[in-house]
């Protein structure tokens, strides 16, 4: 970054910089391409961190048992909020979700799918439905 910023001109540069979180090294790059002189804008307010308030899970087993598990947890989180559960499941590839995806379903459990190799008006509409939808399990790579 600072390569780029040094074949920028210095004067009369104007500098916008967004970021989801503002962690040390996010301020750190705002200190060098604004010099010093930023002006922080929060338009979130101060909140708990994710993993504070959303429930997360991880599960380490041999291959020939993930569908058992995910099965046996996507079940388990389903009938503890039965009208209202939301679940995000993430897989290290597109195809890996795309894969589990018709899996689950022919075991009767709908999930929207969610990857690079979707297009992006598919995925804002995936991403729309889920962020205003309840009852909804989603499979993402992304």
């Amino acid at each position: 970054i600072t390569a780029i910023l040094s074949h920028l001109p210095t004067k009369g540069r104007q500098t916008l910089l967004f970021s989801a979180t503002m962690p040390k090294d996010v301020k750190g790059i705002a200190n060098i391409a604004t010099n010093g002189g930023y002006e922080y804008v929060d338009t979130v307010g101060e909140e708990l961190s994710t993993h504070q308030h959303v429930p997360q899970r991880s599960i380490v087993c041999d291959t020939e048992l993930i569908v058992p598990h995910l099965l046996e947890q996507l079940r388990l989180a389903m009938a503890a909020d039965p009208d209202g559960y939301k679940i995000m499941v993430f897989f290290t590839t597109a195809r890996l979700v795309q894969f589990y995806t018709e899996l689950f379903g022919h075991l009767g459990i709908k999930a929207l799918e969610m990857h690079s190799r979707k297009s992006q008006s598919y995925r804002t509409k995936v991403s729309t439905k889920f962020r205003s939808g309840t009852r909804l399990i989603m499979f993402s790579s992304d």
